[in-house]
């Protein structure tokens, strides 16, 4: 049991799995909150991913400031190299985006 997170194109094909980031699952949910005014149960709900929001996750995951991984499931605080994989992987998302793919976060716990 705990926060399994994935991102597919639109097509679902998964291109990305985490288990238990529970920082990237927060920030993603608060940039949610703050560019589409999402305001719910982040539990099993699709979040789509654009440039700009890619871009923040980026740019937040970079400075590390304010990323909570609190959560019941959500697993302890994460290192060097998964943040670096996590940021990796959205400059990915920007440039599936660019030819056209569109970008889903969903998490499950």
């Amino acid at each position: 049991m705990g926060l399994d997170m994935y991102f597919h194109k639109v097509q679902k094909e998964e291109v990305k799995y985490y288990r238990k980031f529970g920082e990237l699952h927060n920030l993603i949910v608060d940039i949610a909150k703050e560019l589409y005014g999402f305001d719910g149960d982040d539990n099993c709900q699709t979040i789509h991913i654009n440039e700009a929001f890619a871009e923040s996750v980026i740019e937040r995951l970079k400075s590390r400031k304010g990323l909570d991984h609190s959560g019941f499931f959500f697993g302890g605080p994460n290192d060097d190299e998964r943040f670096k994989d996590a940021i990796n992987f959205m400059e990915e998302c920007i440039e599936h985006i660019k030819k056209g793919y569109g970008i889903e976060y969903y998490a499950w716990y």
